[in-house]
């Protein structure tokens, strides 16, 4: 029997990642959730995959662009825009290869073209859909200190991007008679 959990070319994953900022000359990757579909998420954190003492963030990269290139298909919220983007600028920095060509349906983008609510935001069209899994929210002082090595803080962290991959999946479900275009990406 095959096991669900591991990849093949042909399988579908779930990914988010969080960052320090929003822009990749500044910020760094703290952590990484990636969940094949109708599997178990699969976690990267910075503060298990440390370069050291300036607590660069090369290994998660590379663990992720790994992880990531198992699968044909990525499923993302706002992830052609953003964390592709963001985790591509990462590897050329840290002198990586980038993020091979997949395919990626960008929830977000399902949302804009088809929603009329009050905006597009993830938590947003989570409570709308009534979907099973919940958006979380995080204070922000967990980031700051996740950045600065605090791992209960980090636990928090993952614990709000674990979630937002678990919701992520249930949007798809939803949307999934939607969508018209699959990106090369």
């Amino acid at each position: 029997m095959e096991n669900p959990d591991k990849p093949s070319k042909i399988d579908t994953c779930y990914f988010d990642i969080e960052t320090t900022n929003l822009t990749a000359n500044y910020g760094i990757m703290l952590c990484a959730v990636i969940k094949p579909q109708h599997g178990k998420p699969r976690v990267f954190r910075l503060d298990e995959l440390r370069n050291g003492i300036r607590s660069e963030d090369k290994k998660l990269v590379n663990a992720v662009i790994e992880e990531l290139g198992k699968y044909q298909f990525l499923v993302s919220y706002n992830g052609i825009r953003f964390d592709t983007k963001f985790i591509n600028t990462r590897a050329m920095y840290h002198r990586l290869d980038p993020l091979g060509e997949r395919l990626h349906i960008d929830l977000l983008n399902v949302a804009r073209r088809i929603l009329r609510t009050n905006n597009r935001r993830l938590d947003t069209v989570v409570n709308f859909l009534e979907v099973e899994e919940k958006k979380t929210a995080i204070d922000p002082k967990y980031w700051r200190w996740a950045m600065l090595g605090d791992s209960k803080a980090m636990d928090e962290v993952v614990k709000h991007c674990v979630q937002d991959v678990l919701a992520l999946e249930c949007v798809h479900e939803r949307l999934a008679p939607y969508i018209k275009n699959v990106r090369r990406q």
